[in-house]
């Protein structure tokens, strides 16, 4: 946005979000009173389903974030299908709770709920077992429903008295979130990639209302100023598009928003997204390029990573992998130790700074595509696919406003998608995805929902050794077969015609 021009109305004059946030941690500091988790009152079992964080492998891709409800609390109907849905969003994040230890993407972030009329807003980090004894706790036995007495309906009725007078509570309860985001210094928890980061940076809003005022709008904007992304997930009456104005909406009708089992696969679908292999110049046959991101269709899952702990105090330990000679037993130094690369039928050594020139001469091309041609689908055959497919889409910036240069791009992709859609052909590329690498062919194909699918052929790239065809060859006995066969053949009493007439089989004949 590079004009005032652009923003809309109540976008005007919005003050710095880093100096609210500045503002927001010192005075959440100084007046948030305790934070301690509290205990959860009994709540009977045939009122409120019991779930569980169970413990599995971590899901690809799920995201850490923080979680707000924004409700009408004195309604019980509306208060009990929050509380599922919250239960629903926690479930997506799975645990390790054997070593008490969050998965690779960090911790859940900001909980949100009430407790006897006020709001607890705590950044839990299950870094222990004895906190996801307490995340699994709130999800058996969810606190009650406030009693009717509490004044300002919303999570954030008494936010304002903890933070200051300042700020209504819907803007203090997203004031206090943001604070919440600070770095973590957990010592299980690794520091996270940008990907990482950028999923912990993200606010879910569980809401009922119809109205989105503008000063829930400005209290968002000051959010996204400090890289903060929202996305809503409505259960109220209406069709949630009002929350459009401060991010992405996902409405729940009243049947999956009372079952948790229903809301999880909408939730999943979101949570688990897709991460952004590379950004690379697609160039065309005729000229011209365009800029395109490519995306993994299949992500291999991994093991968990070990954590190793002490027993009696559940403080991580260090560890360290020492070398042993074969033959005497005696530790190996590192600089004692040498590496080996074979090269035909021999070992050649090489050092460390050998491997970093190989690869840095591997490929002296950047990352880029170039379409060599097309081909019809006909031609293709799937079954010689030997790795797994990518997905390429159009690149488009991550301004709110569309350049130019984003128009341009997306058109020419369009037009080239509906073009081989239409003609039913395929293209013909070579893709390098990253570098140092090594250029593949590979088959684009036009797929339904507006990309192109990578195939990656088997072509210069593909290092098997094809199996040997057997060869049979006729022994002596049936060359002489075959010999004794042809003399006896006997064509001189044949009558050709007069149209037709091979002196070769004449004088075989005779």
């Amino acid at each position: 946005m590079d004009s005032d021009d652009e923003l809309p109305s109540w976008a005007i004059n919005v003050p710095a979000g880093a100096k609210i946030q500045a503002d927001s941690i010192a005075a959440s500091a100084s007046a948030t009173g305790d934070e301690r988790v509290p205990e959860a009152a009994p709540v009977p079992s045939n009122s409120n389903p019991k779930l569980e964080i169970k413990s599995e492998p971590p899901s690809p891709y799920s995201s850490a974030s923080h979680i707000l409800l924004l409700i009408d609390a004195t309604n019980p109907s509306v208060y009990e299908k929050s509380l599922q849905m919250f239960v629903s969003l926690m479930r997506t994040v799975s645990f390790n709770v054997a070593t008490g230890r969050s998965s690779s993407r960090n911790c859940i972030g900001a909980l949100c709920y009430h407790e006897e009329g006020s709001t607890l807003l705590k950044k839990l980090e299950p870094a222990t077992s004895e906190d996801v004894k307490k995340v699994n706790d709130f999800v058996k036995d969810p606190p009650p429903m406030p009693p009717k007495s509490s004044k300002d309906s919303g999570v954030a009725a008494s936010a304002s008295s903890r933070i200051g007078t300042s700020f209504t509570p819907i803007r203090a309860a997203l004031m206090k979130s943001l604070s919440m985001m600070s770095p973590s210094t957990n010592e299980y928890i690794k520091k996270p990639t940008a990907s990482q980061a950028a999923d912990e940076r993200s606010i879910w809003i569980i809401t009922d209302k119809d109205e989105v005022t503008d000063e829930i709008v400005m209290a968002c904007r000051d959010g996204e100023e400090n890289g903060v992304i929202y996305h809503c997930l409505y259960f109220g009456e209406g069709d949630g598009t009002c929350w459009e104005r401060i991010g992405g909406v996902t409405a729940i009708d009243d049947e999956a928003a009372s079952d948790p089992e229903e809301v999880l696969p909408a939730l999943r679908t979101l949570i688990n997204k897709a991460r952004r292999l590379s950004i690379l110049d697609l160039s065309l046959p005729t000229g011209g390029k365009l800029r395109v991101e490519i995306y993994k269709l299949v992500v291999k899952r991994g093991r968990p990573t070990s954590v190793f702990a002490d027993s009696r105090t559940n403080q991580p330990v260090k560890t360290f992998t020492n070398t042993l000679a074969k033959d005497t037993g005696e530790i190996l130094p590192s600089k004692a130790i040498e590496t080996y690369m074979a090269l035909g039928s021999s070992k050649v050594k090489v050092t460390q700074n050998d491997i970093l020139k190989i690869k840095e001469l591997s490929s002296g091309e950047e990352a880029a595509g170039v379409i060599v041609g097309f081909k019809p689908l006909s031609n293709l055959r799937l079954e010689i696919r030997v790795d797994t497919s990518f997905h390429i889409h159009p690149y488009v910036s991550a301004r709110k406003v569309a350049t130019k240069e984003d128009v341009t791009n997306v058109t020419a992709f369009q037009a080239l998608w509906r073009g081989m859609k239409r003609k039913g052909v395929y293209a013909l590329a070579r893709i390098l995805v990253r570098h140092p690498g090594v250029q593949r062919f590979a088959a684009l194909t036009a797929a339904d929902n507006g990309g192109f699918t990578c195939i990656w052929l088997p072509y210069e790239d593909d290092l098997r050794i094809p199996p040997q065809v057997p060869e049979h060859k006729a022994d002596a006995l049936q060359v002489e077969a075959a010999v004794k066969m042809f003399e006896a053949i006997d064509i001189s009493g044949i009558e050709w015609g007069y149209s037709f007439r091979n002196p070769s089989l004449n004088k075989g004949g005779g």
